[in-house]
């Protein structure tokens, strides 16, 4: 049957739908907007109609209105077939020879957990904060409920999503009968705001949401100037901390960054665990890109000597977009200068990467020299003998900064601070348990480290 033919099938359906509840009438028409009527298969048993938004095709597939399209459409067609409605994006992308099964998969509301993402691959360095982060992640997953709500804030593309479904599937691995999801905030926004914002269309929401064992909540930070949207989450998340069921929240801020949020939520947000994922090391991101360079596919067997990766990893390493971006350029500069080689050095790269401003170029003197100023005493005094309180601590952080940034070797922070290799190990040791335990220190911590990196 021609689209034109289709598209007047489905208007026809439009105009036989009768609801004695005028609201009700208009709010199918409202959830079929935009839609449009894609496939007769009598194999299937199945009328298919293409929905814009995740939403509507939840809502249709799943409520009264679905046996009222189903009977104006077989009135019209003559037939005794069922309506499904699937997500247009998804209909798009599906086998042209769809089974019954593969309908199914595309109208199931499902948990939206990616499986590539897990938490045995997020790579944290060893003794970092993000490996923090990540066994909490761990203990998160095997009790869930136990720590409500986890928290998980930082910049854009430092792992807060991946961490978000590592927690889903292993929960999902481990509890095989817990109903999860994972919700993009947008999306939450979309929900709450699409046409209806009725108390029973809220009240609607809430018990979907209610009935889920754990809610994965990614970009909170999204729905701060939405007050309707906050409100209906904030019953959610509260619902969610006193039936101790898990709910995990990232956000690319910290808590009291986001002004508009009200006192109720920052201190519902910083009631259970509250982390930051924070840039990776050199060390960590290279060994973020060689998991990257594992995958055949995305890097066509491309390979780089020790000295590259270092290049890539110290440039290019804030954070795990910008290394995949700058793969890229490399794989797309190989291509379009026929330069495809067995293995790539340093000197390639300064090839590619020529008059580029690189993400780092960080050196011991800078992070001193940011601290000082930070905390307004003199670089003398972080470098010197002093034992008082208010040098201490910006001494330590110096030493902490400079081996989880830089990778810098013990050795060399030793020869720079002039102090012993015990004594440096003592100050790195101290900063990561004491912020294990004080959120204040965690927070120093992030801002140190974003002033620092966004030279």
């Amino acid at each position: 049957m021609k689209r034109k033919d289709l598209n007047q099938l489905l208007q026809s359906i439009k105009n036989g739908l009768f609801l004695e509840d005028i609201d009700k009438r208009n709010n199918l028409l409202n959830l079929l907007e935009g839609s449009r009527f894609e496939k007769i298969n009598e194999t299937t048993g199945s009328l298919v109609i293409s929905t814009l938004s995740e939403f509507s095709r939840n809502v249709l597939n799943s409520s009264e209105f679905k046996l009222e399209v189903n009977k104006v459409a077989n009135t019209v067609l003559n037939t005794n077939l069922d309506v499904i409605f699937v997500l247009k994006e998804q209909w798009e992308k599906r086998n042209i020879n769809e089974t019954t099964e593969e309908l199914k998969t595309m109208t199931d509301m499902g948990d939206y957990l990616k499986t590539d993402f897990t938490l045995d691959n997020f790579i944290a360095s060893i003794k970092g904060e993000n490996n923090m982060v990540k066994q909490a992640a761990l203990s998160v997953s095997l009790k869930p409920g136990d720590w409500t709500p986890f928290f998980i804030y930082g910049g854009s593309g430092l792992g807060k999503t991946h961490l978000l479904h590592g927690i889903g599937n292993k929960i999902k691995d481990t509890y095989s009968k817990y109903k999860i999801r994972y919700l993009e905030s947008k999306d939450f926004k979309d929900l709450v705001y699409d046409g209806d914002i009725s108390t029973k269309k809220i009240k609607d929401i809430n018990e979907l949401f209610l009935g889920y064992d754990v809610l994965l909540v990614d970009d909170i930070q999204m729905l701060q100037t939405l007050p309707k949207a906050k409100e209906v989450f904030f019953n959610i998340l509260s619902n969610f901390i006193n039936e101790k069921k898990q709910i995990v929240i990232t956000s690319d801020q910290y808590p009291e960054e986001m002004k508009d949020f009200e006192e109720r939520f920052i201190t519902r947000f910083k009631g259970g665990v509250l982390l930051s994922v924070t840039p990776p090391d050199v060390k960590t991101a290279k060994m973020i890109l060689l998991q990257k360079l594992e995958k055949k596919d995305q890097t066509g067997g491309i390979k780089f000597n020790n000295s590259a990766l270092d290049f890539i990893a110290t440039n290019f390493g804030s954070n795990v977009r910008e290394l995949e971006g700058a793969l890229n350029k490399i794989i797309f500069w190989s291509i379009t200068n026929n330069k495809i080689k067995e293995e790539y050095t340093v000197e390639d790269m300064m090839d590619v990467f020529e008059g580029m401003t690189t993400g780092r170029g960080l050196t011991l003197q800078y992070i001193v020299a940011v601290i000082s100023k930070n905390y307004q005493i003199s670089i003398a005094d972080i470098l010197g003998k002093s034992r008082k309180a208010e040098i201490i601590l910006p001494r330590h952080l110096s030493i902490y900064f400079s081996r989880t940034l830089l990778g810098t070797s013990l050795m060399n922070i030793g020869r720079y601070f002039s102090r012993d290799h015990s004594t440096i190990m003592s100050s790195i040791k101290k900063i990561e348990k004491e912020s294990s335990i004080n959120q204040e220190l965690n927070k120093v911590i992030y801002d140190l480290r974003k002033k620092i990196i966004s030279k």
